[in-house]
């Protein structure tokens, strides 16, 4: 994602702090939670709030925002994608960027604790 999109979300997140809620409100949404295969399929997105910004080989893979917010645009696009679940920043981003069309959105606030404590499940 471009430094530009970045700072436009941003400067509407400042200027504009209904603009995620408007959005929200006109978005097209399922019918119900499965997809038309009767399935269910939902991108997790709540890693980089847990401090989890491994994937594969590169240990901050999570950890550039645009790049994290391309590849949910991309994944939430590809058929059989019904939804994300995500911290509450993530998805107004989605909803800004207009990609939650007809997707199911889940909140999760801390689901499995920081990466790395001695308390996480």
């Amino acid at each position: 994602m471009s430094t530009e999109r970045l700072t436009e979300i941003a400067r509407i997140r400042r200027e504009q702090p209904r603009a995620m809620a408007q959005a929200a409100a006109r978005r097209s949404r399922p019918s119900g939670l499965l997809g038309p295969s009767g399935r269910v399929m939902v991108i997790a997105a709540d890693h980089p709030a847990r401090g989890a910004l491994r994937a594969g080989a590169d240990p901050l893979a999570m950890a550039d925002r645009g790049d994290l917010l391309d590849r949910l645009v991309e994944a939430l696009s590809r058929p059989g994608v019904t939804g994300v679940l995500g911290t509450a920043d993530i998805i107004e981003d989605l909803l800004l960027l207009g990609a939650l069309e007809n997707k199911v959105e889940v909140g999760s606030m801390n689901r499995g604790a920081l990466a790395g404590a001695a308390y996480e499940p």
